[in-house]
């Protein structure tokens, strides 16, 4: 009996201790600080093992590291939310339906459902899948995004050909790829995700069909552990790379447009190695990629 009695209070604050409870912001304690236990519904800072709602409207400064299990942040009004130099962990599924502006980081483990925009300073790591613009407009304005699990969707197109065909480039799984699809018919290519791609580049911004039936151009960005830099490559007909790229450390391809010549005009930004500041750049390529 005493064995059975003594197994009962030691299996008690274990059920509490691995408990999922679910923390909502309702800013209780005037001070709009994460750390500060009366801020949340139930009084207390939520953990890793811990569910976070913030859905109410309050801005929310993160000054800590703060880590939990899933995030449901539903602020669609505009503005920084979230604010602070804290980094934010989230292991399980981040639905993000309002603008994040902190600054220490943001590292999504599980599945990033992403409308509204980044909008601070830093890395924000995706190593999930990633849903893009479910229900808004996903952006990011200041963080650097990198995307290393799964996800699926188009960042441009282009019309080609006789106009009824379109290519469009974004990621597939996590890989840059290459859509496209005659629109007479409506049927979808099988996607193109080169192998050759270099391994640092997990989607491409931007497409163009060059001049002449030549093929398509691509701009993206190349993310490695020195750095980030330009990625553009001249793809064929059929989407195999005829030559690719990268340009200039810290800068970041956003745009590109065919030329008459058989070159590009592409568009992106420099950055400074804290990412603290960006300015625009703009460069001419010709048909080899060469600088004019």
């Amino acid at each position: 009996m005493k064995l059975q009695i003594l197994l009962l209070a030691l299996a008690l604050p274990c059920t509490s201790l691995f408990s999922q409870t679910t923390y909502t912001w309702d800013g209780g304690g005037g001070d709009q600080l994460w750390n500060t236990a009366t801020n949340w519904n139930p009084d207390g800072v939520p953990g890793a093992l811990n569910n976070v709602v913030i859905n109410n409207g309050f801005i929310v400064n993160v000054n800590v590291n703060a880590v939990m299990n899933n995030f449901d942040f539903t602020n669609p009004n505009g503005g920084a939310y979230l604010v602070g130099s804290g980094s934010l962990t989230i292991n399980g599924t981040f639905n993000m339906l309002g603008n994040v502006g902190t600054s220490g980081g943001v590292t999504i483990n599980g599945t990033l459902n992403w409308d509204y925009t980044f909008q601070g300073s830093g890395i924000v790591n995706c190593n999930g899948t990633t849903n893009v613009g479910a229900t808004f407009a996903a952006a990011t304005s200041g963080m650097i995004v990198k995307l290393y699990g799964g996800g699926n969707w188009i960042n441009d197109a282009v019309q080609y050909g006789d106009g009824r065909q379109y290519a469009g480039v974004g990621s597939l799984g996590g890989k840059p790829a290459l859509f496209m699809v005659n629109w007479e018919t409506q049927q979808f290519s099988q996607p193109v995700v080169t192998q050759g791609f270099l391994q640092g580049v997990t989607t491409l911004k931007g497409v163009c069909a060059l001049a002449n039936g030549q093929g398509f151009g691509v701009v993206g960005t190349e993310f490695t552990a020195s750095g980030i830099r330009m990625y553009i490559a001249k793809l064929d007909a059929g989407g195999s790379i005829v030559w690719e790229q990268t340009y200039d450390d810290y800068t970041i391809g956003s745009d590109i447009v065919a030329t008459p010549d058989g070159g590009m005009l592409v568009g992106g930004q420099e950055t400074c190695d804290n990412l603290a500041c960006n300015y625009p750049v703009l460069y001419k390529l010709d048909s080899n990629g060469d600088f004019e």
